[in-house]
């Protein structure tokens, strides 16, 4: 017996709809991935602007400050890195 397949209606997915990666690697080890959230779909509650999520990543960076190691901002759909941060401070690509 198979299980039915759940429908598809349409709603926005975190890992789907968004225009950001953020990788960070930390000073204790560990790696974390977080996805930028302003969607700009016709199925999100708001249409947000794509900069809403780099200001989001940029707020995240300062109150980690040293203890994020390495940061490095993807753009998802062409995969290229866009920032990066060592220790809170960006450096050139």
């Amino acid at each position: 017996m198979s299980t039915p397949k759940k429908k598809d209606y349409g709603h926005y997915k975190l890992i789907r709809d968004s225009n950001y990666v953020m990788r960070v690697y930390f000073q204790d080890g560990r790696k974390r991935t977080f996805y930028s959230r302003e969607w700009s779909s016709s199925y999100a509650k708001h249409n947000y602007h794509p900069s809403i999520g780099m200001t989001n990543y940029q707020k995240m960076i300062e109150e980690w400050g040293v203890t994020a190691r390495t940061v490095l901002v993807y753009h998802r759909a062409s995969d290229t890195l866009i920032a990066k941060y060592i220790r809170g401070r960006q450096v050139s690509i």
